[in-house]
Parts: structure tokens; C-alpha cells; sequence
């Protein structure tokens, strides 16, 4: 699974982090044996929260993943299908060169093997 975003430790646990639309500061997990019974899935999208206040976390930071591939640093993306990671450029030129696709005016994918790449996570601790 390719990491990106906000993430936190709480009670020992890594969830990610996010805020709602009011503002509030929520853990979230698709895990069900990471929750207790006040994680609500608001949805029913098999993503459960839970609304704490920033200084319960432990750790706070946030990850941004990137990949080495043919020796060149691309953009990953968090979906991962067969085995592949979808990786992109707006890097036209290195683009033709790797044989991406067109995906949008100025931008270009490729969907390629995780055992091609190396996944790099950069972490950067965040401070309040």
C-alpha cells in the first residue's frame, strides 16, 4: 500500500488524519480491529472516524510517497492494481521516452510493477 497524507499516532495506533467541513479534527481507518465502538462510518462506506482534539495524538506527520523509477523521481499514486502502482509526470518529454500515456493536457501515466520501482516515503513531523 502506497502511503500519502496526514497520518497520526494515537493510543499507539497509526490512523490517518484528516478535518471535516466544520473543522474538526478526525482519525480514520478502514480497519475495523483498529476501532471501538465510538468510530462511527458515517457513510457506510467502510471507513470508520472518530472526532479527537489534535494533542491526543502522539505523533503527527505527514507522508509523501514518490517513486524511483529508471532513475528519474515520479508522482505515485495511492491506488495499486495487480500488483501495479500508477505512477505520473507532466515531464512530457520523459514521458515519450518511458512510453506514458496521455491522460489529461499536461499530464502522463503509467501503470507499472511494484517490483520496478523503489517507494520512497518522505516523512515531515508536524508541530502545533
Amino acid at each position: 500500500m502506497v502511503k500519502k497524507g496526514y497520518f497520526g499516532k494515537y493510543k499507539g495506533i497509526e490512523y490517518e488524519v484528516t478535518r471535516d467541513m466544520q473543522n474538526r479534527f478526525l482519525i480514520m481507518t478502514d480497519d475495523l480491529s483498529k476501532t471501538t465502538s465510538d468510530f462511527v462510518d458515517l457513510y457506510n462506506s467502510g471507513v470508520y472516524t472518530k472526532e479527537i482534539n489534535q494533542n491526543e495524538l502522539s505523533e503527527y506527520y505527514k507522508i509523501e510517497s514518490y517513486v524511483n523509477y529508471k532513475g528519474h523521481k515520479f508522482g505515485v499514486s495511492t491506488s495499486e492494481l495487480n500488483g501495479k502502482v500508477l505512477i505520473g509526470t507532466t515531464d512530457s518529454i520523459l514521458a515519450e521516452q518511458l512510453n506514458f500515456e496521455r491522460t489529461d493536457k499536461y499530464y502522463y501515466e503509467k501503470w507499472i510493477s511494484k517490483d520496478d520501482v523503489t517507494i520512497i516515503e518522505e516523512r515531515k513531523d508536524i508541530t502545533t
